[in-house]
Order: structure tokens, then sequence, then C-alpha cells
């Protein structure tokens, strides 16, 4: 019952107050262990693109995660906390972080992945973002220019497969599918490493 009022809790959380690249099951590393990996990532109506991941294991349940990626005429920067919520099958985890691409946000995601076996896992959940946007316009009155603040909130649900090839190599492939104005669909597959 506690599981449930925390996971309702987490949700309300992520939906009301706070990501666009998952590239993560609900796994997170044990304390002290590196991951880094390497994708394509398609958005709609744009160029291929090419997107670095790197994770550390801080503790029991916890990683923090770092994203770069390049090829969209603008570089992302990102970070985020992952915790583990629940453990067992299925496995819960929430992320919160921050990033920059266009303009800053601030990211969130829930996550959910379904192990079928020990070297393949089905992930699926929420992620959302909410970027703080500068937008010039022309008063009409004063005939001036202004920066005007402008808050967007993409959101799209997400579903993937991580494959293990061995004990340190993985594939990834997802696709986000956006559920609001301001998201686009994307899709993306790679390799992650573990060190």
């Amino acid at each position: 019952m506690k599981g449930i009022i925390l996971c309702m809790l987490t949700i309300l959380i992520l939906i009301s107050s706070s990501p666009a690249q998952v590239l993560n099951s609900s796994g997170t590393l044990r304390q002290g262990k590196f991951q880094v990996g390497a994708f394509l990532v398609d958005y709609e109506n744009a160029d291929i693109g090419i997107f670095g991941t790197g994770s550390y294991g801080l503790g029991p349940g916890f990683d923090l995660g770092v994203r770069l990626g390049l090829g969209y005429h603008e570089t992302y920067l990102g970070a985020d906390l992952e915790w583990i919520v629940t453990t067992g099958k299925p496995i819960l985890s929430i992320a919160a972080g921050a990033h920059v691409f266009s303009d800053p946000g601030l990211d969130g995601t829930l996550n959910i992945t379904f192990p079928i076996n020990n070297q393949v896992h089905l992930y699926s959940g929420l992620d959302m973002d909410i970027n703080f946007a500068e937008v010039k316009q022309n008063n009409p009155r004063t005939g001036r220019s202004e920066e005007n603040k402008d808050t967007r909130v993409p959101i799209w649900i997400f579903v993937g497969t991580e494959i293990g090839l061995r004990n340190n190599i993985s594939l990834l492939f997802e696709l986000e599918l956006d559920v609001s104005d301001d998201a686009w669909s994307i899709f993306s597959g790679g390799v992650n490493f573990m060190l």
C-alpha cells in the first residue's frame, strides 16, 4: 500500500512540477560503477544526431546520469539523478534533472521496466520537460521589442528495450511518442558499455 501511494505521489509531482531523451531502463548502477553509451537519435523533422551518455552509481538505488547531444545545430547538455522506487518485477524508478537545448529546462521521468530474463528488459514510462524560453515580441503600444518568458511543457510516452550482449555491453532501442503540442517524436538506438 505504501508503495502504491508513493508511486501516485511521484507521478503527481512529476506531472505538476517537472526530460526528453530517456535512453535508460529503470535499473541503477552499483556504487562506484561507470557506464558510457553512444546513440544515434532521430528527432522528427530533423537531422540524425549523436548522443553520448554516462552514468555513475552513487549508492544503493541511486545513480547520476549525464547526456551530451550533437548534430542539431545546437548542443544538448543534461544531467539527472535516478532513484529506484521499487525492485523486483517490475522495476520502477524516477529521475529528475536539468538540461540546456535551445532553452534551459527541468526534467522528470517515471520509468517502469519489465525484466523478461537476465538479458532482455522492456521499459516504458512518462518523460516530461519544463522549458523556459525567452521570446522577443514587439509591444504594439510602444513599438519596442521586449523579451517575455514563455514556459513550454513537452510530454512523451516512451517504450524501449535493453538487450544484454555480454556482462558489460548492451543494446538499447527507444521510441518516444509526443503527447503534448510542444513535444515531437524521437527514435534512438545505440550501445552501452559498463566499465
